[in-house]
């Protein structure tokens, strides 16, 4: 009888026992659960925000430009006044098209280009929604009666614009003349040319651009 029931009392210590470490095990099990941060909708969406910034930081600088002189760089600004006292910034033009061309009255193949330049600009100014912008390197002239006397006998229609000082000429590296520059309707320079230009050539650079 006494075996029996010693028998009887280990089995329910053993009982109590398991019952005991099951118990415990829960209770750590639920503790390491609280203890964990909860992965909530906002945190869901930590990572898309992430990418979404980093696509938006690689756009940007896709879209930026250096400012400069090479093709694809947007074209230094500048102010000049033009023959008639007025003044013009090349930044004021966007949603233009630009040719630039720096030139002299003294300049054989400046003389040279002038008609097909006139020509150029008197036919496609507004169908081409073009600007010319010729930049006379007055500081190299004699005086700026030449250049006036220079724009009525070629009977010149464009926009002449007066470097009085060299800053611009140098800032374009307009070294050798005529120099000039096709410049898009966002700023950006698309071609250049050394030399003087020719009317076919114009209408070529400027139908290729927008």
């Amino acid at each position: 009888m006494i075996k029996k029931i010693f028998i009887a009392a280990c089995l329910i210590l053993a009982m109590v026992s398991v019952g005991v470490r099951i118990y415990q095990e829960n209770n750590h099990d639920q503790a390491f659960a609280q203890d964990q941060p909860k992965q909530t909708s906002d945190d869901k969406k930590i990572p898309k925000k992430k990418l979404e910034k980093s696509n938006g930081q690689k756009e940007s600088v896709i879209a930026r430009r250096d400012v400069g002189i090479e093709i694809g760089n947007l074209a230094p600004d500048f102010t000049l006044p033009t023959i008639d006292g007025q003044d013009v910034s090349l930044s004021s033009l966007r949603g233009k098209k630009v040719i630039l061309n720096f030139w002299a009255t003294w300049c054989p193949p400046c003389r040279k280009e002038m008609p097909d330049i006139e020509a150029f600009y008197s036919k496609h100014a507004k169908d081409k929604n073009v600007v010319v912008l010729a930049i006379n390197l007055t500081s190299a002239e004699m005086s700026v009666n030449d250049v006036k006397t220079f724009i009525k006998e070629y009977k010149l229609t464009f926009p002449v614009l007066l470097a009085k000082k060299e800053e611009t000429a140098v800032l374009y590296q307009a070294v050798t003349i005529p120099t000039s520059y096709i410049i898009d309707s966002s700023g950006v320079i698309r071609s250049k040319r050394i030399g003087p230009m020719d009317q076919k050539w114009m209408e070529q650079q400027i139908d290729a651009i927008r």
